[in-house]
């Protein structure tokens, strides 16, 4: 009995052995040179508190951390009934490529405004996207204009929540907006069933420049 006993206590110890080892090869594999790491910032808190009297409640603000070599872009994707149908525009180079590379992070503030229509009748809004690089010493912006159906009116921001470190893929998205002709929104978040639920969006998403 006692010889059973111990044979039994060796062979699960053997297995959790295995099992872990099992998991330390799985690290392994990842590929380094596309790992990033987002961090949500509060948008009014610190030196981005100057910008709180430009800034509307479609905002938001995250920091990304890549400490690899290749040179990464962000896309702004129009999306329509549960799927993407065309494109807003894309920011380039966002930390420079190789021995070019300028920084290891980079803090982003994305802000949405309606603007003013000069037609009251007509059926579609225009809006601006307006982003910010906040950089150590200089902050640099861009512009985007999109235009979706006036009766699109019920608004709402897509996030990351938490601090989260992720590999670059094809659903590497890291801020989005949506809006519905419902008097209800619901929180979504980036997982394909969520993203299939939109009515109308824009998500923003890295990708690697080819």
């Amino acid at each position: 009995m006692r010889r059973t006993f111990i044979f039994l206590l060796l062979t699960v110890m053997l297995f959790v052995s295995g099992c872990m080892e099992g998991n330390t090869g799985r690290d392994d594999d990842v590929d380094q040179d596309s790992l990033f790491t987002l961090t949500p910032v509060n948008l009014f808190e610190g030196k981005a508190a100057k910008f709180k009297p430009f800034l509307g409640a479609m905002s938001g603000s995250f920091k990304l951390k890549y400490e690899g070599t290749r040179e990464v872009w962000m896309e702004l994707e129009i999306w329509e009934n549960g799927r993407m149908t065309s494109s807003a525009g894309a920011l380039g180079d966002l930390f420079g490529e190789g021995s070019r590379k300028e920084k290891d992070e980079i803090e982003l503030i994305i802000s949405i405004e309606d603007l003013p229509q000069a037609d009251k009748n007509a059926e579609q809004l225009m809006s601006s996207i307006k982003i910010a690089d906040v950089g150590a010493t200089e902050t640099s912006s861009y512009g985007f204009t999109f235009v979706r159906n006036k009766d699109l009116l019920t608004q709402g921001l897509i996030n990351h929540g938490v601090t989260s470190t992720f590999e670059l893929d094809e659903n590497a998205y890291v801020w989005g907006f949506e809006a519905t002709s419902t008097n209800m929104i619901s929180t979504k978040d980036f997982s394909p069933e969520s993203l299939a639920e939109i009515e109308w969006g824009l998500l923003f998403k890295l990708r690697f420049e080819a």
